[in-house]
């Protein structure tokens, strides 16, 4: 039934917007580091059930960018989450509790992987394996078999052993959201099919079991995207907006929290303690392709929610001068010009009096032909 309300939110979302995601915010954003209030974190007395989900790429002895993690660092994570208490579940399992209240243990965890390298089922298979922890590895076909990534036969041996194999499209694209400059309408519109429903037939003919998760390369996505993986028969989608699930999630739009060479355990924890903020209304909104001069973020979080003494709004990364009404429960942000056309990230971060720290975050994406049209209008009142 919680998956049912979900969905019907997510339609009135689509009837609303229309599709993004994001990597540089070019505003003119203030860099303001802040910290939560001090006291002591306690867990609220009913929080409900929550679903942190972790994103490793390579495990390579080898630090080769910011998304490695040696196989020290990665048996120190899997450690820590056998110590205190977590149980990693599959995202089927995670459905299947949203879709018909399936029970789940205490503390759950999804555990991920990323682009199909060699390494994965070199070290860290036998160190799930060394925990009793399953995963989802999710693969884009093009690259298989090539010297640095897994085998058919290395992707088959990983389902074999229980874990799950879910697609990362056809071949990686950067540009899973929007055309190429090369593009038309109708190229693009055929080129999003190849990359949805051809990735998942030739996974499912290499390993003969159903393929229903999808991971968003490079996190980009929008409600057209969305759309096309519902009806190629996707159950979920995975983003790397650093947030836990709640029941209220979209399972289109699943939360993730990247992990890299530098995280340590209290890093580690900050994420898995973070709780879901319940909000009502986002403008401009998750998935979103702003078709005119959008000139404020706008977040309204729902009444039920827990009291919150602050929040603050980051944008693309940054932390932006926001403004917060904890009276109407609502944060804002005036631009202080056009986006540039390109996609962006969004994140409230919130906490209450106990220091307990609640996330909500989201993507949204400037048209070209609307800031082309704002440019271009500014112009005219140009003085000659």
């Amino acid at each position: 039934m919680l998956c049912l309300r979900a969905r019907r939110q997510l339609r009135r979302a689509r009837a609303l917007y229309a599709a993004g995601i994001a990597l540089v915010f070019a505003a003119g954003c203030t860099h303001k580091e802040i910290a939560p209030p001090a006291a002591a974190r306690v867990q609220p007395a009913a929080c409900p059930a929550t679903a942190p989900v972790l994103a490793y790429h390579r495990v390579s002895p080898k630090i080769t960018n910011q998304m490695t993690v040696t196989p020290a660092l990665f048996r120190e994570h899997m450690r820590y989450l056998a110590r205190h208490g977590f149980s990693t579940i599959s995202i089927d399992q995670w459905c299947n509790a949203v879709e018909r209240g399936a029970p789940l243990p205490a503390r759950p965890v999804i555990i991920t992987f990323d682009d199909g390298w060699k390494d994965q089922i070199v070290y860290a298979a036998p160190i799930l394996r060394e925990f009793g922890f399953l995963a989802t590895f999710y693969i884009y076909p093009t690259v298989i078999g090539s010297p640095l990534q897994l085998s058919w036969d290395d992707v088959r041996a990983l389902a074999a052993q229980g874990h799950a194999i879910g697609s990362h499209s056809l071949s990686h694209t950067e540009r899973l959201n929007r055309p190429y400059a090369f593009e038309d309408q109708a190229r693009y519109e055929r080129r999003l099919m190849r990359e949805v429903y051809d990735s998942k037939r030739e996974i499912e003919a290499n390993i003969s079991r159903p393929v229903v998760h999808f991971c968003y390369p490079y996190g980009y996505y929008n409600t057209a995207v969305m759309e096309s993986l519902e009806r190629a028969g996707y159950r979920t989608a995975v983003t790397v907006n650093p947030q836990v699930n709640s029941s209220a999630t979209p399972l289109m739009t699943l939360g993730r929290r990247i992990v890299g060479p530098a995280m340590r355990d209290a890093e580690l924890a900050e994420y898995l303690e973070r709780l879901p903020l319940p909000v009502a209304t986002a403008v401009p909104g998750d998935g979103m392709i702003c078709t005119d001069r959008a000139g404020r973020v706008r977040v309204s979080l729902s009444p039920q929610g827990a009291h919150l003494v602050d929040a603050r709004l980051k944008l693309s990364f940054r932390w932006v001068d926001s403004t917060w009404d904890p009276r109407g429960r609502t944060i804002s942000y005036a631009l202080p010009q056009p986006l540039e056309p390109g996609a962006y990230t969004a994140e409230l971060h919130a906490w209450d009096a106990r220091s307990n720290h609640y996330v909500y975050a989201w993507l949204f994406q400037q048209d070209a032909a609307a800031r082309g049209a704002s440019v271009a209008a500014s112009s005219s009142r140009r003085p000659q």
